[in-house]
């Protein structure tokens, strides 16, 4: 009895309208699949069936010795290309969807994405303390998929238990928040929606609630990523405890942000006790506001 031989299907509808538009091309020469040169009989065989994808020195021997339409070619190879590209991504994304959860270690959750812009704004009591902070960040995957982002904060001025506080506005929502011993909070929200390389950036917000009367240290610093493109920082003072001035700095090292003041970077002080400040292109530094207290 003798075994019949399964029929293979296309690697895609792509690939099998490509190999017909080289068949065709083959047979209109009047040439065999073992006319080509460098490559065997069986492997043109296997891209004229669509079982294979073809090398670009293959699609120049179809166009240069058999008359094959250059544009015809050239632009059936790339969208069975696009196929097998799309195919390896969505492999990589059902790995990763697999893999990274809430409980995965902080650094491989924090090596999927990137921030590149990010805004902070921040509202003092009349005690000097800092009642919240509203913070938007611009996000891009970087390797694969990303549905987690994480974000740590600190309260040095005062460091107990259940000062701080996570709440999610857009585009995100909280999932777990630690606290470490030394008055440390790590939250981890989930995005509206997983994000994958060449995306736009998303946009998400949350809201970081201090529940404390101690006035906050005289500094704000940010570190920005090496790939950050923006951070901006808005401070509004209340009126009973304003500063007496208040400068910008941007450097290299965190201890170098908290020196003494530069007076070419005094901010005017102004009746409306509110201050901000742009920083472009920014990766990798420290930066933001220092002031005196009135």
């Amino acid at each position: 009895m003798v075994k019949m031989q399964e029929r293979r299907n296309p690697l895609s509808e792509e690939h099998r309208r490509m190999g017909e538009i080289l068949r065709q091309a083959r047979q209109r020469a009047g040439a065999t699949t073992r006319d080509i040169a460098y490559y065997s009989s069986g492997h043109i065989s296997n891209v004229e069936n669509g079982h294979a994808t073809p090398s670009e020195d293959l699609i120049f021997q179809y166009v240069s010795l058999l008359g094959c339409d250059e544009g015809l070619a050239r632009n059936a190879l790339e969208e069975a290309r696009k196929v097998i590209r799309e195919r390896k991504m969505n492999r990589r994304r059902e790995a990763f969807k697999e893999e990274v959860t809430p409980d995965s270690p902080y650094h491989v959750m924090r090596g999927l994405y990137s921030t590149v812009e990010s805004e902070a704004s921040f509202l003092l009591d009349e005690n000097g303390a800092i009642r919240y902070v509203d913070v938007v960040r611009h996000v891009v995957a970087i390797r694969s998929e990303a549905r987690y982002v994480t974000v740590r904060y600190g309260y040095p001025s005062d460091r107990r238990a259940g000062v701080l506080g996570v709440i999610a506005s857009e585009n995100c929502r909280v999932v777990t928040v630690r606290e470490g011993r030394v008055g440390y909070l790590t939250a981890i929200l989930e995005l509206s929606r997983p994000i994958v390389p060449k995306d736009e950036p998303l946009i998400y917000s949350y809201r970081v609630a201090v529940s404390s009367a101690v006035r906050a240290r005289p500094v704000i610093h940010y570190h920005a990523e090496p790939s950050s493109k923006r951070y901006s920082v808005r401070v509004q003072f209340h009126e009973e405890c304003r500063p007496r001035e208040i400068w910008w700095f941007r450097e290299s090292g965190p201890f170098d942000a908290e020196g003494v003041a530069d007076v070419r970077k005094m901010i005017p002080l102004n009746k409306n006790n509110f201050y901000y400040r742009d920083f472009r292109d920014v990766g990798g530094e420290y930066m933001g506001l220092a002031w005196r207290w009135a």
